[in-house]
Order: structure tokens, then sequence, then C-alpha cells
């Protein structure tokens, strides 16, 4: 990268205090890790050292852009362009303190609120009512469609290479973002102090990630709270992998079709094990109610004592829905 940086833009000194801080700066993005407070005071600095080698805007955007280009790894690329944006935050308060954008600000009070440490005069600076229980939540874009406006209740900025945003436990945004920002797909995280907002950010940033794995898990805005079971199936493929063949090995020589009939009937029958429930069942699964007793009857034959213990009970549960979801058969 750097005797790249020298061919194409002689006029970056990388060999002084700019470059020193550059090499820090992408030693981050190359490392696990969030950007917390310390962080963002350092890659601010970065922007001030560009005003102070002279450097023009479009220089400064250079660099991060043939980083990002040298990376060649996406997810490396996007925590450069999170150094990027912070740097560039910098870059404008140093060059005219009086000119950093609105959106600049907010971008810095999320990166202060992700570490722990919120600034509350500039809270009121941005507009930014800051709440006591918030939400943290993951963006994916799905099309070419900017973010909508979400109003001043919501914090965004860039987190673990996403687009995320923070916003009060309980904000009507909450429920009218597939109408706010089509083309966007959202997993909402758990309520939590602010204090530990990063936790819950860190659950929709995993659950975007599954997601894109599993495509059976895929919806427009996925609730972590309303699908933590479904999300603790598939953290760990092996694992899932693992249960599915151990507890459903009975139907391990049944057809495909059959297969599938007989895992719907067993999740019926797991999920609604009550007397009088025969009926129901059979009508979610369009089938006649004799034709529902006779497969409960031969799935009792094939699994036999894994009904009547209670741990093997539960692992049979979490399997049938795991291979169901698998399938995009599964119903909440």
């Amino acid at each position: 990268m750097t005797a790249r940086l020298r061919a194409e833009s002689p006029e970056i000194e990388l060999s002084g205090p700019f470059g020193a801080v550059l090499g820090a700066a992408l030693d981050w993005a190359t490392a696990p890790g969030a950007m917390d407070a310390r962080w963002v005071r350092m890659f601010r600095s970065l922007g001030a050292l560009a005003v102070a080698d002279g450097l023009s805007g479009d220089s400064l955007r250079r660099v991060f852009q043939v980083a990002a280009e040298v990376a060649g790894r996406p997810v490396i690329a996007a925590r450069i362009a999170e150094v990027a944006t912070v740097c560039a935050a910098g870059y404008t308060a140093a060059r005219d303190p009086g000119e950093e954008s609105m959106v600049m600000r907010r971008r810095r009070l999320f990166h202060l609120v992700m570490a722990n440490e919120p600034d509350e005069e500039l809270a009121r600076e941005v507009n930014w009512p800051m709440p006591r229980t918030a939400i943290g939540i993951a963006l994916a874009r799905l099309g070419t469609e900017p973010l909508g406006e979400l109003g001043p209740n919501v914090l965004a900025g860039e987190w673990e290479g996403r687009t995320c945003l923070i916003v009060r436990a309980g904000d009507p945004v909450l429920k009218s973002f597939p109408h706010r920002c089509p083309g966007w797909r959202a997993a909402i995280g758990i309520p939590a102090p602010l204090a530990e907002v990063s936790g819950s950010l860190a659950v929709a940033v995993r659950a975007l990630d599954l997601v894109e794995r599993y495509p059976a898990l895929r919806r427009p805005v996925i609730d972590c709270m309303a699908e933590s079971v479904n999300l603790l199936l598939f953290t760990d493929g092996y694992l899932l992998e693992q249960l599915i063949d151990r507890r459903l090995a009975p139907l391990a020589d049944l057809m495909p079709k059959q297969r599938e009939r007989m895992l719907a009937t067993l999740h019926e029958w797991l999920s609604r094990p009550g007397r009088g429930q025969a009926e129901e069942a059979a009508k979610r699964l369009g089938v006649h109610v004799q034709t529902f007793r006779y497969r409960v009857r031969k799935l009792q034959e094939m699994f036999g004592s894994q009904f009547s213990e209670p741990h093997g009970r539960l692992d049979l549960e979490l399997a049938t829905r795991a291979a169901l979801l698998r399938t995009s058969h599964y119903r909440n």
C-alpha cells in the first residue's frame, strides 16, 4: 500500500506522524475488536494530522480507498470505512472547528455511546434525547435505496462493518422501519440499559450474519427477542448438524417428501401435546385427523423412549424445529 500511495499520491507524507497513526489505524482494521473511545480519539487525530500536513479532502479519501483495495477482503474494507468516517470528522473539525456537520457529530456521539462514554452535552447539541433503555439495530442493504429519514431520535453509525442504529426502546420507529426504509433488512437487538447497548447491537450483528448463511431465517425485520431460540439454534452449525443427525436418525431412511411430512407432524405433536389437539394439528397440516393420528403412532414406534425422557424430548423438539427451518417449512 505504501509503495502505491507514494507512486500515485506523492503529496501524502507517510514517514511522519500521519503515517504512524495511519499504520495503527490499519492494524485496528485487520484485527477483531470494537472501536472504543480511545480509538475514536486516535482516528480523529489522524484527520487533524492530515490538515497539519496540508492534505486535501480528496487526498485523504484516496488513502482509505487504496487501503480498502489493497486489503481485498470485504470485512476489512468495511472496518477501514469506519476509520475513514471518524477520520473525516476529525479532518473537518481541525480545518474549521465551526464546520463539523450535524451528521459527523451524531456519528461521533454514536461511537462514544458504543464505548460507554456518552457525552450528554454533545447529545443535547445534536438533539438526541439520551434514553435509559436502548436497542441496537444492525442493517443490511438489499438494493440500491439509501437509508430513509428516521428522525432525530435515531442515532446512526458504522460498527463491525455494518450500518447500525441506536434507538430508545419502544420508539415508534421500530414498528415503522420496513415502510420508512424499503430495500434494507434490519435485525433488532434486545432492549438494554444505554451502558450495555453494545451488547444489544452485537446480538443484532450476529443475527444478520446468521441470516446470510441460513436463508430460512430471512425476514425483512428480524426481532432477536422473538427469534431468540432460532438464532441460538443456528449459532453453531456443526453442533446443530450433530443434533439433527443424532435425534432424527429414525427418519433418515425415509424418502424426502415422506420425511418432510413426518417432520411436520412431529413438530405439531411435540409443540402441542395436550388432549384434543389432533383436530387442530390436522387442520394446520391440511390432512384428515385420522391421517394425523396414524402418523403419530408411526412416530411413537420409530422414536420409542425419546418421548419419555425429558432431555430427549427437548433435544428432539429443537432438532425438529431446526430441520424444518433448514427446509423453510417451519411456521412460528
